[in-house]
């Protein structure tokens, strides 16, 4: 048999190809869709122009776009991102959500400044608690710290050793100062 599944994964040794399967597919949309659905109406409950959002390990931005989708205002959005690629892409991506949702994104993504206007390090390995301050209050923290040591699809995982998996501490640590 060359195709397997795996925890909602079809793995195809012969093409060398993983896919999701439909009935993971539904699950996720499912699990998307009840989130989103619990998240309608909360934007009458911010204070202020909306929310303060610190967005680690941030990819492109989308948290963001799932906030603002969902009728939540993003008054400040500050993403950390190591890529470079990345960052680029969530520019442009940042300029498209604030013509999507004018009435609800107030800021462009935080790395569009030069780099000696950013608040923030874009190695989240370099922030420090005096640039978490300086912030000033942040309403929403989320962190996508990448996960390849901790997945089941890798036999080679080493946990949160693992040199990318392990940014979960910096993560916590983040968080902690961001609680104070």
């Amino acid at each position: 048999c060359r195709v397997k599944e795996y925890t909602g994964f079809e793995i195809d040794s012969e093409k060398e190809e993983v896919r999701l399967t439909q009935k993971r597919i539904k699950k996720l949309v499912t699990e998307v869709q009840e989130t989103l659905d619990s998240l309608k109406g909360r934007q009458t409950t911010l204070t202020g122009a909306g929310e303060r959002v610190l967005d680690l390990c941030g990819g492109i931005g989308t948290v963001r776009h799932a906030l603002l989708a969902a009728g939540i205002k993003v008054e400040k959005h500050w993403l950390v991102e190591v890529s470079e690629a990345n960052r680029k892409m969530a520019s442009h991506y940042g300029s498209l959500l604030d013509e999507l949702y004018p009435s609800r994104s107030r800021v462009n993504v935080t790395q569009d400044r030069p780099p000696e206007e950013q608040m923030l390090p874009q190695d989240l390995c370099d922030i420090t608690e005096e640039h978490i301050k300086s912030m000033g209050s942040i309403t929403l923290f989320c962190c996508a710290w990448p996960c390849q040591g901790l997945s089941r699809a890798s036999r080679k995982g080493a946990g949160l050793q693992d040199a990318r998996s392990r940014l979960f501490w910096d993560c916590v640590k983040i968080l902690r100062w961001v609680q104070k």
